[in-house]
């Protein structure tokens, strides 16, 4: 798994690339969970646009970050959800509860 962080037109972007799997995700999480502790990260876009494959631990990161957002008074968005990750949200029913973006959205 592959992880990019940058700031852009007032947002926090995170970019993934590879598995999100129960591997993974010990790979990723601290680094995602510094960008969401910051108190001053209002939004925060994760592009998950070159994730190839998402398990329950990929799901468990996702909801993890979002009520993290939700704490700090923000805003959480997936951007550029293949289809393939998109089937796995809707099955899970986590396709409601999440924000969806391209990143011409952003301007990213």
């Amino acid at each position: 798994m592959e992880i990019r962080i940058y700031e852009k037109g007032g947002s926090s972007v995170i970019e993934l690339k590879g598995d999100m799997d129960i591997t993974s995700i010990k790979t990723i999480k601290t680094p995602i969970f510094n960008v969401v502790n910051n108190q001053d990260i209002k939004r925060l876009i994760l592009d998950i646009e070159h994730v190839n494959y998402i398990d329950s631990s990929g799901i468990g990161i996702l909801i993890v970050t979002y009520k993290k957002m939700m704490a700090n008074n923000g805003e959480f968005y997936l951007c550029n959800v293949p289809e393939h990750v998109n089937r796995v949200l809707i099955l899970t029913q986590m396709h409601k509860i999440f924000k969806y973006c391209t990143k011409k959205d952003f301007n990213l």
